[in-house]
C-alpha cells in the first residue's frame, strides 16, 4: 500500500492513471499463476517435512517403549541394572528432546546413553533360558536403531531457505499490486479484491512459515508419547527401588524378579 503511489507517480507523472485493465489482467495471469504453483510447492515441501518428522519421531519413541517393555521382562536381571537400563533410557529420551527444542544446555546433554543398555547386558549370567536371549537380541537391535536419532538432527531442523522465502514475497507482493492497478470504478469493490488477495498471500505465508516450524506454531507435531513414555519410565524405575530396599532390608540378594 504504501509503495502504490509512488509507483503510480512515477509511471504517470503528468497524468492521471489510465485505464489498463487488460494489460494488468495479462500481467496477473502469469504472476498469479507462478505465485500459486511456488507456493504449492513451498507448502508440499515443508508439510511432507512434517509428515517425515512425525513418522521418524514416532519410530523411534516407540522402540525406546519396546526398550523398556523387554526390559521389564528379562527375569535374569537384577533389579540395580534394570534400574540403571530405565536410567539410560531416560537420559536418551532427554538428550532428544534437548535437541528438538534446541536448548542450550551443552553442558547437561548426554550423548549416547542408550548404549549404557549393552553394558548392562553383560552382567547378565551366562547360563539364561532362550526367551532371554531373544530378549536380548531384540534389544541389541533396538538400540542400534536409535543410535542414529542424533544424526537426524540437521533433518529436524531444516527450514526453507531465505531467498526462497524473498522470491515467494516478491511474487505476492507483485500479485498485490496488480491488483492495486485494477479500476473498477467502485471503491467497495476495489477494497474487496485487495482484502481478499491480502488476506490469502498473508494466510498462505502464515501456514508455510508455520508447517516449517514442527514443534512450535499451531500445526506442530504432537510429543504427548514422550510424557507417557518418562511416566511409565518413572513407575518402573520406582517400584525397582522400593524392590531393592525391601531386598536390602531383608538382607537378601537383590532379586532377579522384575518389580513391573
Amino acid at each position: 500500500m504504501a509503495a502504490y503511489q509512488p509507483i503510480i507517480d512515477f509511471l504517470w507523472s503528468h497524468r492521471t492513471q489510465p485505464a489498463i485493465n487488460e494489460a494488468v489482467a495479462c500481467f496477473l495471469a502469469p504472476a498469479g499463476m507462478v505465485f500459486a504453483v511456488s507456493f504449492g510447492f513451498a507448502f508440499q515441501q515443508v508439510l511432507q517435512k512434517q509428515i517425515d518428522i512425525t513418522a521418524r519421531l514416532n519410530n523411534d519413541f516407540s522402540e525406546m517403549e519396546l526398550l523398556m517393555n523387554l526390559t521389564k521382562k528379562l527375569y535374569c536381571l537384577k533389579s540395580r541394572t534394570r534400574m540403571k537400563m530405565y536410567i539410560a533410557l531416560k537420559d536418551e529420551i532427554m538428550a532428544v528432546i534437548q535437541y528438538i527444542t534446541e536448548m542450550d544446555c551443552l553442558q547437561t546433554r548426554k550423548e549416547g546413553t542408550i548404549w549404557d543398555i549393552i553394558d548392562c547386558l553383560r552382567e547378565i549370567p551366562a547360563q539364561r533360558h532362550n526367551v532371554d536371549r531373544a530378549l536380548i537380541h531384540d534389544i541389541i537391535k533396538y538400540v542400534g536403531s536409535l543410535n542414529s536419532i542424533v544424526d537426524k538432527v540437521g533433518t529436524l531442523h531444516a527450514r526453507i531457505h531465505p531467498l526462497q522465502w524473498v522470491f515467494l514475497e516478491v511474487l505476492g507482493f507483485s500479485s498485490f499490486l496488480g491488483i492495486q492497478l485494477v479500476k473498477c470504478e467502485s471503491p467497495r469493490l476495489e477494497l474487496a479484491m485487495s482484502f481478499v488477495t491480502c488476506l490469502s498471500i498473508s494466510l498462505s505465508c502464515y501456514i508455510v512459515a508455520d508447517i516449517d516450524t514442527p514443534f512450535h506454531g499451531f500445526f506442530r507435531v504432537d510429543l504427548q508419547s514422550v510424557s507417557n513414555i518418562l511416566a511409565d519410565l518413572e513407575n518402573c524405575y520406582c517400584r525397582e527401588d522400593v524392590q531393592t530396599n525391601r531386598c536390602d532390608r531383608a538382607g537378601l540378594s537383590n532379586s532377579c524378579t522384575p518389580a513391573c
